[in-house]
């Protein structure tokens, strides 16, 4: 095979791949507080998420959530997996314990974006926001709007 065509096509596939975000496939709750991880009050996770967009993804990259997180308690966005992107909407709060709960709903089964109850832990690693469920953490983009 000629060299150019290889060296071609790799610089396209590096130069589309320059563009994509980078993505963290999140780590054990021990590693993050190990690598320096603290867990965000409730006054601080109100003030970094209330009113901006919080998204997630997959280790392989692909978007799993992607909500509005509104100064007035409601969430509206989708969530995404193997059988789709679903609609979602509900209602947000900050716990007393720190906590940022939810309670979301949409179309279909469990399994296809129906509806999702919880509360998890924030956690910030310098500029970076973790939502950590159980013992496993998640990094999640949070855009001020």
């Amino acid at each position: 095979m000629d060299k150019r065509i290889v060296l071609t096509a790799a610089c396209v596939v590096l130069t589309a791949c320059a563009g994509l975000p980078s993505v963290d496939a999140g780590m054990s709750l021990q590693d993050l507080q190990a690598k320096g991880g603290k867990r965000l009050a409730a006054t601080e996770l109100q003030q970094s998420i209330a009113g901006a967009l919080v998204s997630g993804r997959t280790p392989n990259g692909r978007a799993f959530l992607d909500w509005a997180v509104d100064a007035d308690g409601t969430v509206i966005g989708t969530i995404s997996n193997q059988h789709g992107a679903f609609q979602q909407t509900g209602k947000w709060h900050v716990a007393e314990d720190g906590k940022f709960c939810y309670a979301v709903s949409g179309s279909g089964s469990p399994e296809s974006g129906g509806n999702f109850n919880a509360c998890q832990e924030w956690y910030r690693l310098g500029a970076d926001l973790y939502a950590a469920d159980g013992t496993y953490a998640m990094k999640r983009d949070v855009i001020r709007r």
